[in-house]
């Protein structure tokens, strides 16, 4: 006896009550290995997916942002995530600037010519970055 019609990823195109599509795009978030779904809410009306809560992590952030297009019934995606980043991987000014000098002085970057609302930057190394106000 055949089964129901499915679609790739494995969830029924024949669902249709919310919480079937609201359950199917946590789902996908638990088993997305790049995605920590754990302070992730998901709200599910007439079509669009509200995310909230937090990721630690811009790609996260993204990644989420990718899974409810996933699920049938879906026609767009409202990001409202936060990225919280872990407490060891804050860095405050100071040290972000020295990586900052770190990576043009070891090359690890390149400048180059370009224009910038018709004012031309010279080219090479940058020795001093301006500190906000």
């Amino acid at each position: 006896m055949p089964g129901p019609a499915a679609i790739p990823n494995g969830i029924d195109k024949d669902m249709g009550t919310t919480n079937d599509i609201r359950a199917a795009v946590i789902d996908d978030l638990t088993f997305d290995p790049d995605v920590d779904e754990s302070d992730i809410t998901v709200e599910y009306r007439d079509g669009d997916v509200v995310l909230t809560g937090s990721v630690p992590s811009y790609l996260q952030y993204v990644k989420a942002d990718a899974v409810p297009s996933r699920v049938p019934r879906v026609s767009r995606v409202r990001n409202h995530l936060e990225v919280a980043l872990p407490p060891g991987d804050y860095r405050d000014d100071s040290t972000l600037t020295a990586a900052a000098n770190d990576a043009l002085t070891l090359g690890h970057t390149s400048l180059r010519p370009g224009t910038l609302h018709h004012q031309v930057p010279t080219t090479g190394a940058a020795y001093a970055i301006s500190r906000r106000r």
